[in-house]
Formats: C-alpha cells, sequence, structure tokens
C-alpha cells in the first residue's frame, strides 16, 4: 500500500524501529525519489525461512540487495531511491529481516563508531563528515622494488 507521504524528515526524525514493529513483521517509511517525489509505505519483514536464506546469500555474495528486494514493497524500484533514503531503507530491511539482536548489534556498532570519531573529523564550517582515513598530505616516498630497509640507500644490497 502506497500514500503520499508526509513532509521529508530531518535527520534526527529517521524512523527507528520498536519492539512493536519487529511483532507486527513490519515498518512505515517514506520513500523519497530522486526526482523528489516521496510516497509512503511499508518495509515488511520476510518470514524466517526467506531470513534465513537471505542470510546465506549475503554471506556468499557479500551484497545486501536480496535482503532489501524482499523488504520492499514491487512497486518501489530501489535504484531510483535518494542515497539517504536507501541506505535508510538497507538499515531497516536488515533488521527487519534479522531481529532485534541484530538491531541492537548494529546500534552499538554505529554508537561506538561515532564515539571513536575525534572533533577534528567534522569540518565546523559545513558540518560535513569527513573520511576518518584519508592520505596524508605529505606522504614520504615508497622504496624502489627490492631496496633494502636496512641500507636506507633505497638500492639493493
Amino acid at each position: 500500500m502506497i500514500t503520499t507521504a508526509q513532509p521529508p524528515l530531518t535527520e534526527s526524525e529517521l524512523p527507528e524501529l520498536t519492539p512493536d514493529d519487529h511483532e507486527a513483521g513490519f515498518k512505515e517509511v517514506d520513500f523519497e525519489f530522486r526526482s523528489g517525489r516521496k510516497v509512503r509505505g511499508r518495509l515488511t519483514a520476510p518470514d524466517h525461512r526467506t531470513a534465513r536464506s537471505l542470510a546465506i546469500r549475503i554471506g556468499e555474495e557479500k551484497d545486501t540487495a536480496p535482503v532489501i528486494r524482499a523488504c520492499l514493497p514491487p512497486e518501489i524500484n530501489p535504484d531510483r531511491l535518494t542515497v539517504l533514503c536507501m541506505g535508510l531503507v538497507e538499515h531497516l530491511s536488515m533488521c527487519l529481516a534479522f531481529g532485534m539482536e541484530y538491531q541492537k548489534k548494529m546500534d552499538h556498532l554505529v554508537k561506538l563508531y561515532l564515539s571513536e570519531r575525534s572533533p577534528e573529523t567534522t569540518d565546523s564550517t559545513h558540518g560535513d563528515a569527513k573520511p576518518l582515513l584519508s592520505a596524508p598530505d605529505t606522504a614520504a616516498p615508497m622504496s624502489a622494488p627490492g631496496a633494502s630497509l636496512e641500507s636506507g640507500s633505497g638500492s639493493p644490497s
């Protein structure tokens, strides 16, 4: 069932899955398309056999797309969603498919990740997160293949 969406959510208002959502087996979300169109729809948890099969596929293929397809309504094309919306859909789909314990682990990892970030990793002028790992401004030159590390001359011994 798809209806017209409510106004767009801010990052602090992103929907979270509650135990009641897990019990109901679905979560109502706003899908935002790259075209700007917004619709409200339902992500639905797969049955336990499908979830088990999806877990095996993720292990083999290292791809969450089958989980997303299993939870999305058939009329929603995931390739047309905005990046932020697709990230939310992926997270909620994984949590719906694999349950509260998975969700608790993911929430813990996110909190751990955020707590390890130093203030230097945020651009204070725009509030944009910078990558945690980036190439240094001045990198030491690499040694030529076969160079001796002990001699320090860069030429083979």
